[in-house]
């Protein structure tokens, strides 16, 4: 079993190559953005028609439906934490219902 110095090294590997992979904007490729952009679009559209809604995502297209939430002027309420099973919660702008 790794020792813990172990597991914190490669968490702040991690951490790092991701931070500057997104910062550099290679994070995902253009198809993969188009997906988020289509997600984040389908969720809207779904939260017209029922006031909750869930989806479940892996960290990287979390991230990249997340900022389309915000970008179709989502507001976030609770989340943005890379933690397993963690809750993003967005809500809709007060003059939109939805997410």
């Amino acid at each position: 079993m790794p020792r813990a110095s172990h597991r914190l090294g490669w968490h702040a590997l991690v951490y790092v190559y991701w931070g500057v992979r997104i910062l550099r904007g290679v994070d995902a490729t253009p198809e993969v953005r188009r997906r988020a952009e289509a997600a984040a679009q389908w969720l809207t559209d779904l939260a017209r028609a029922s006031p909750s809604i869930a989806a479940v995502t892996h960290g990287v297209i979390r991230g990249l439906v997340a900022t389309q939430l915000l970008a179709l002027g989502r507001r976030q309420t609770a989340g943005r934490r890379y933690r397993p099973w963690s809750v993003w919660t967005f809500r809709a702008a007060p003059t939109q219902r939805g997410i």
